[in-house]
């Protein structure tokens, strides 16, 4: 996925990003279209980054779920070294 992609996310009611608990730990599930995040989360508030933005300011320990009912759901992360990692879904 491009750094310069923009997703889009639930707003949350405080600032910083809404999460879901995954099989490996805490997700934030964000989307590359405002129809793909109506699909999960139905009407509501919404704000948008880019992916790059978005890594760099996901909370440690957690990973970003892209299009998670999408043919191909992202699975997005920092890596130990602070590096963006990607792959494909979380087992």
């Amino acid at each position: 996925m491009p750094a310069s992609a923009r997703l889009y996310f639930r707003r949350a009611e405080r600032p910083g990003f809404l999460t879901v608990q995954g099989p490996s730990g805490p997700l934030v599930p964000m989307f590359t279209s405002l129809e793909a995040l109506a699909r999960f989360a139905g009407p509501c508030s919404w704000a948008s980054t880019t992916a790059a933005d978005a890594l760099d300011l996901l909370p440690d320990g957690c990973r970003i779920l892209v299009d998670p009912l999408g043919r191909r759901p992202l699975l997005l992360g920092r890596s130990a070294t602070g590096g963006a990692e990607g792959g494909g879904r979380d087992e």
